[in-house]
């Protein structure tokens, strides 16, 4: 399976992020920054980039609530893990507009047709990893 370039470009700065956020905790000079940086840069990859996300045939207003809702997730993991103000709320905002679309996402499918289409389902696994992160970063 070839990958696209924002798929390779996505999965770097994601693990980028997370690794660089667990050596800040351990307090490794700099990781602080990395993590900051390499979440600013997904979130902007996330927000420009929502039409590559999915596949051409999908309406782009799809596309643009996709990257706007998963950037709004990595801006509010940023501030949660970095214990700037306002983290809380925004992953209250970021996981409402996850699960909005989500129940969006699932009806359209549902009253189109009963398949799931092959971006659909890499579209359902970046939702399922966004939730898991968030809902561990609200109750931590």
């Amino acid at each position: 399976m070839k990958l696209k370039p924002i798929t390779i470009v996505e999965i770097i700065l994601a693990t980028l992020f997370v690794v660089s956020h667990f050596l800040k905790d351990a307090h490794i000079p700099f990781m602080g920054l990395i993590s900051a940086l390499s979440a600013s840069i997904l979130s902007m990859v996330y927000l420009a980039g929502g039409l590559s996300l999915v596949s051409y045939n999908v309406p782009n207003g799809n596309s643009y609530a996709f990257g706007f809702a998963f950037g709004l997730s990595i801006i509010a993991l940023l501030f949660k893990f970095q214990k700037w103000p306002f983290g809380v709320p925004y992953l209250v905002m970021a996981i409402s507009a996850l699960l909005l679309l989500v129940i969006i996402r699932a009806v359209a499918v549902l009253a189109k047709k009963p398949q799931v289409l092959p971006f659909e389902k890499g579209i359902i696994i970046r939702y399922v990893l966004l939730i898991v992160l968030l809902v561990y970063a609200f109750l931590t």
